[in-house]
Order: C-alpha cells, then sequence, then structure tokens
C-alpha cells in the first residue's frame, strides 16, 4: 500500500503550491525514498532545499531543527543532519537529538564522536536501546 503511493507522491513533487511540493517530499523520504531519478529527481532536491530553507527561517526552534537533521540523515546526507541535530541541541540540550547526532557522526566516521555523544544517553531516554546497539555496531573504529 505504502509503495503505491510513490508515483502520486512523485508528481506532487511538481505541484505549484509550495507546501505540497515539500509534504511530497517530506512522505517519500518517509516511504525510504532518499532520491528519485530524472525530472522527478531535480523536483526532489528543489523541494528539499525548499525544506532546508524553511528550517533555517525556524532557525530559532529546536524542534524544528531537528526535525531537518532527521530528514537529512535519512536522505543519506550525514554531513548536513549533523549541523541541524547540533543547532537542536545547543538550543535545547533536553531536544531528542543525540542519538540521532551520534548516527549522523558515525556515518561521517567521527567515532569517537559518536561515542561521546551515545555514552551520555540515560537508560530511562526512549533512544537508549538504539544507542547501545549502535555502540555495539561502532566498537573497536
Amino acid at each position: 500500500m505504502r509503495q503505491e503511493a510513490i508515483p502520486d507522491l512523485k508528481r506532487a513533487l511538481g505541484d505549484s503550491t509550495a507546501t505540497v511540493r515539500l509534504s511530497a517530499a517530506v512522505s517519500l523520504v518517509a516511504l525510504g525514498v532518499q532520491s528519485v531519478p530524472g525530472q522527478d529527481g531535480k523536483r526532489f532536491a528543489d523541494a528539499l532545499a525548499l525544506y532546508s530553507a524553511r528550517a533555517e527561517l525556524n532557525s530559532d526552534d529546536a524542534a524544528q531543527q531537528l526535525a531537518a537533521g532527521r530528514l537529512f540523515l535519512m536522505t543519506g546526507d550525514p554531513a548536513r543532519a549533523s549541523q541541524w541535530l547540533t543547532n537542536s541541541i545547543r538550543m535545547n540540550p533536553e531536544t531528542p537529538a543525540q542519538y540521532f547526532l551520534a548516527y549522523a557522526l558515525a556515518q561521517l566516521g567521527k567515532y569517537a564522536e559518536a561515542r561521546t555523544m551515545l555514552n551520555k544517553i540515560a537508560p530511562a531516554d526512549p533512544q537508549y536501546a538504539s544507542s547501545q546497539a549502535l555502540l555495539r555496531a561502532i566498537a573497536g573504529r
């Protein structure tokens, strides 16, 4: 059922309304799409750029920075993700971005930084189990 939505979402990338294009891109990413070929690929990239610009307008909102970081992490752009996630934590240290930032850092090969971040995640945190799994995955790197 979810895969059936992809053609409609790709068409929506060409909609004249910016929020429709932006929502289509976010929905595609949520479905696991990291890139789109052809003309739709340019529209997808443009919609992601629009998302980034919107996040810039909300640069004082830690939750928006977290959302942008997660989106770029899901699109396979850990460098951009780490910037947004770092901003989120700087604005509000209580923002639940530590695991996602550690994941981005690990993707960038910054294993020591990732381990430091992961070791700060408390057992009561909802991301604790994931953080421990990531710690095991990057052990020795």
